[in-house]
């Protein structure tokens, strides 16, 4: 076809070009950053192209690819891979994750192309890899590397006819989809880049793997994942929503492809199901959605979706690319980043990524917060000298306008504020416009670590910060910072009251910062003291309360430890999913979007759009019966095995795992046995 043409070509320019700059008469040479596991994606491509000149550059490239994996007996990592050409040593241990992740789907489809002695030394360097990675054996937390390992491992095993390799892939894979079962959602949660590294690898086991109920479990997840994205992208603001448990600054702004075309495209190529997408679909966006990642961590997210924002929160932070506070709006300009987040920021450091420097507790309802930050030194907990690295001459928790363009009037209450950087103290609130909402900020009480430390609103290299300093001087060391310091009374700490609001409910900025300073404020922080290695705590407590409605945490100063949430529901638990959509719990019974699901007391969903006459239920749990109700009819099973029951329009689709019994239907018709 005339699209073969073209990508052939394509391939064939990328190739004369990659030849050069991969200098394969001699291998990859060691002066400049092509990355290996690149040109292992590239050769799979080629292969897909299947035209002679094609198959030929891929066998040049699939030899360059293997004399960077490491083969030597008595490796350290023998079997993994060289990041890039100019990589002198194993150090990047996810290297033989994402080069397998390409080689072994390459391997599936078209090793039979391949010369023999190549194809021989590819099998072996897929045996090499997968001997590496059950050595490394990543904890299951690790997302994006912990699914990889378990889609290279079930189809490498299977390929090689290795059953040992292959049912450690099976077992794990069956491990980390319970975990995610049990808790709610994965723990590198909500992430703009990352998701697509995981989805991607569950949509490879689920096209390739042998095994069905590895298949199955592969479907669950990636529809289960898919649905807490598909829940977060708001339609008037176009993204998705925070916050995010990992995310590089470059996926944050809007020059990149919005996530409701990422969903898109998912659907179209079979990577989630399409009854997720009707659920993005849904009319209204308005609702709070919580999900958790692992219950017994109290780590936990909640997104709020207004009419023209989104506002999310994580209870934590679980990597230095969290963004644990995000709040999005719509825009006038559709360029621009209409993106505010949360930081803690050492010596003004920013890389393109942005990194977070500091730790953080918070909680959130509807569209108020209260954020805690404390800044994230290196501890040597495991010795008896302090590690001395608290050195800095900056220290300060931000919330930060990634483009100050979006920036309109903003308030404090003596009135509007002309002209910036502007001082505040303790006990002012301010208000600043932000497209069509108004974000009011409260400082609430922090740790002087200096004398005179400025909170302070100011713009600067097109952005505005506002900023509460722990510590502004000439740099130093702060011997009391480390755990292990005989004058350690606790860390650190800045803490911050945010709330959002249409700036169309209010008159002016001014009328909703007097609104905010209705509210009750309670800051209680014990007295310092100080602790050397034992299990004493020092406790803060905040506290918002407005109109008799309750917000707020406790945090053990000490061990830097949350102890307990509130909000107007009580004290805050750790649900797998709540929304006004969807519903995942283990309790029983579940109901939502005007439908009712009754099973054992095991993990199970329920997801529904009743505007596309869509329903769906996933099951995790124990055999038993199972009973799925919608507004026109429902259907039951005697016996239900963990799997997915779609009701669309009437129509009834099933899969389960061990099969089931029944079902019994009324006004619905069963349309497919899996």
């Amino acid at each position: 076809t005339i699209g073969r043409m073209i990508r052939s070509k394509i391939c064939l320019i990328f190739g004369a070009l990659m030849g050069i700059c991969l200098n394969l008469s001699h291998g990859l040479d060691m002066s400049g950053n092509y990355s290996v596991r690149g040109a292992a994606e590239y050769a799979g491509q080629l292969l897909e192209g299947g035209s002679e000149k094609e198959i030929d550059l891929a066998t040049t490239v699939l030899d360059a690819v293997l004399s960077h994996q490491e083969t030597r007996e008595g490796a350290a990592h023998r079997g993994n891979f060289l990041w890039n050409r100019d990589s002198k040593v194993i150090q990047d241990l996810n290297a033989v994750e994402f080069t397998l992740t390409h080689l072994i789907p390459l391997a599936i489809k078209h090793r039979d192309l391949l010369p023999e002695d190549l194809r021989s030394r590819l099998l072996e360097g897929i045996r090499l890899g997968l001997e590496e990675i059950a050595r490394l054996d990543v904890a299951l937390t690790y997302t994006n590397i912990a699914s990889m390992d378990c889609c290279n491992t079930c189809l490498g095993g299977e390929i090689l006819g290795d059953k040992k390799i292959a049912e450690r892939g099976y077992d794990r894979f069956r491990r980390f989809f319970d975990l995610v079962a049990e808790n709610g959602t994965i723990f590198e949660f909500n992430s703009p880049g990352y998701s697509r590294v995981t989805l991607h690898a569950l949509h490879t086991l689920r096209e390739h793997v042998q095994d069905p109920k590895t298949r199955l479990r592969a479907r669950l997840l990636a529809d289960r994942l898919g649905l807490g994205l598909a829940l977060r992208i708001h339609p008037e603001v176009g993204r998705l929503a925070g916050p995010y448990s990992r995310a590089y600054h470059r996926t944050l702004i809007y020059s990149t492809t919005p996530y409701a075309e990422i969903l898109a495209d998912w659907i179209d190529k079979g990577v989630i199901s399409e009854w997720v997408g009707k659920i993005a679909e849904r009319e209204s966006p308005i609702g709070e959605i919580r999900e958790t990642a692992i219950a017994d961590w109290k780590l936990g997210l909640t997104t709020f979706m207004g009419r023209s924002f989104s506002m999310g929160l994580a209870s934590r932070e679980v990597s230095r690319q969290t963004n644990p506070l995000v709040i999005q709006v719509e825009r006038h300009e559709k360029e621009t980043t209409g993106l505010v987040c949360s930081r803690y920021l050492i010596d003004d450091f920013e890389s393109d990524s942005f990194f977070d420097q500091g730790k953080f507790f918070g909680v959130q309802e509807g569209a108020r917060a209260i954020a805690v930050y404390a800044p994230r030194g290196a501890e040597s907990p495991d010795s008896f000298a302090p590690a001395s690295r608290h050195q800095f001459g900056n220290a300060k928790a931000a919330l930060v306008w990634l483009e100050s363009s979006n920036v309109g009037k903003i308030w404090t209450e003596h009135g509007e504020i002309e002209n910036l950087p502007l001082d505040l103290d303790l006990s002012e609130t301010l208000v600043v416009e932000t497209g069509p909402v108004f974000i009011g900020i409260k400082p609430l009480a922090r740790t002087e670590l200096g004398h005179d430390s400025p909170i302070r609103l100011e713009k600067r290299e097109g952005r505005l910060y506002f900023e509460m300093h722990n510590y502004l001087g000439p740099e130093k060391v702060f011997w009391e910072l480390d755990r292990g310091s005989r004058f350690y009374q606790g860390q650190p700490f800045c803490a911050f009251y945010v709330e959002v609001a249409e700036s169309s409910d209010y008159a002016n900025g001014l009328e909703f910062l007097r609104e905010i300073d209705q509210t009750d404020f309670t800051r209680e922080i014990e007295q310092p003291f100080t602790s050397y290695r034992d299990d004493a705590e020092r406790k803060l407590r905040l506290e918002a309360t407005r109109d008799g409605v309750p917000l707020g945490l406790e945090v053990d100063l000490m061990k830097w430890e949350l102890k307990s949430r509130w909000t107007s529901r009580g004290v805050e638990t750790w649900p797998m999913l709540e929304s006004p959509w969807a519903v995942q719990s283990a309790s029983g019974k579940i109901e939502v979007a005007s439908a009712t699901v009754t099973c054992p007391d095991q993990p199970a969903l329920l997801v529904g759009n009743p505007e596309k006459q869509t329903w769906a239920v996933q099951y995790y749990g124990k055999p038993g019966s199972l009973t799925f109700e919608v507004p026109t009819g429902s259907v039951s099973f005697d016996r239900m095995t963990p799997g997915c029951i779609l009701w669309n329009r009437g129509e009834v689709t099933v899969e389960a795992m061990e099969g089931w019994g029944g079902p019994t239907l009324v006004g619905g018709r069963l349309e497919k046995n899996d």
